[in-house]
Order: C-alpha cells, then sequence, then structure tokens
C-alpha cells in the first residue's frame, strides 16, 4: 500500500516538477545507467575470461611460464604492468599537481596562459605517439634502459593528462 503512495506522490510531483526534480531524476537515471555499463562489463571480462580459465585453471593467473608445452602463465605480464603504471604515477602526478598548483595560485597571468596552452596541447597528442616517441627515443639502448624509459615516457603521458584536469 504505501509503494502505491510513494508511486502516486512520485507521479504528481512529476507533472508539476520544477527544473531542479528533473535534474535530479535524470542524474539518478544517468548514474544508474553507469552501474549497469559497469556490470554488463564485468559479465563480457568474464565470458571472454573463461575460456583462458577453464583450460588452463586460476593458475593461469599466477603462473610465470608462457611456453605451449608447459602451459601459459600471466603474472609476469601482470606485475610488468602494475610496476609500470606504478613509475609512470610516481613521476607523472607529483609533476603533474606541482604545475597544476603553480599555474592556479602562483603564476603570472601571462605565464598561466602560455604554459596552460601548452599543457593542453600535449594533452590533445594521442598516446600512440607517445609511445612511438618512447621507442625511437630508446631504439638503441639495453632492454633494462628501454622498460626505465618507457615507463618515463607513460609519465610524460600521464603528466599531459592530468595537468589539465588538476
Amino acid at each position: 500500500m504505501s509503494d502505491r503512495l510513494s508511486l502516486q506522490k512520485l507521479l504528481k510531483r512529476l507533472k508539476h516538477s520544477s527544473s531542479d526534480d528533473i535534474f535530479r531524476y535524470g542524474s539518478l537515471v544517468f548514474a544508474a545507467s553507469v552501474i549497469v555499463i559497469i556490470a554488463l562489463s564485468m559479465v563480457v571480462l568474464v565470458q571472454g575470461a573463461y575460456p583462458a580459465l577453464s583450460k588452463f585453471g586460476v593458475g593461469f593467473l599466477t603462473g610465470t611460464n608462457w611456453d605451449a608445452n608447459v602451459g601459459f602463465g600471466a603474472l609476469p605480464y601482470i606485475l610488468g604492468t602494475l610496476v609500470t603504471a606504478l613509475i609512470a604515477m610516481v613521476i607523472g602526478v607529483p609533476i603533474s599537481l606541482g604545475i597544476a598548483i603553480f599555474l592556479a595560485e602562483m603564476a603570472p597571468s601571462v605565464i598561466r596562459v602560455v604554459v596552460s596552452n601548452i599543457v593542453e596541447l600535449l594533452a590533445a597528442v594521442p598516446s600512440i605517439i607517445y609511445g612511438l616517441w618512447g621507442s625511437m627515443f630508446s631504439e638503441f639502448m639495453s632492454p633494462t634502459t628501454f622498460r626505465l624509459r618507457s615507463r618515463i615516457v607513460l609519465g610524460f603521458f600521464l603528466f599531459s593528462a592530468v595537468t589539465p584536469t588538476a
């Protein structure tokens, strides 16, 4: 009974709703759609991962071999991705926040306009260009140095993406 009364009240309010109510309910619909999209993405991810996990088991996530005769394990690739992201964040986030704070609080207006335009231009460059630049820049280096340089380039990309939003 109370559900019916609340539904009737809701319908009555919608008939005489203000723009605030329309915004509130529209925001609720969009927020709920984000949750539904994330849930559907998880379903698609699990469906896509099911063949590998059913064939190789959970050991696929914890194994270190990548050999067709022995089996496959993704742990080195997962850890490499996490380490690369961590190093890029350690490099990019402090620089980005420092530049953003400098531009917002301390920079004269002439410098603020010039530097913010440069940073926004850097943010407009697609990430593949940063990757190509990093691979050309690091082409003749040893594999260890190459990994470090690629992480620095990723941090530079992160810097150009975070600074305009901070």
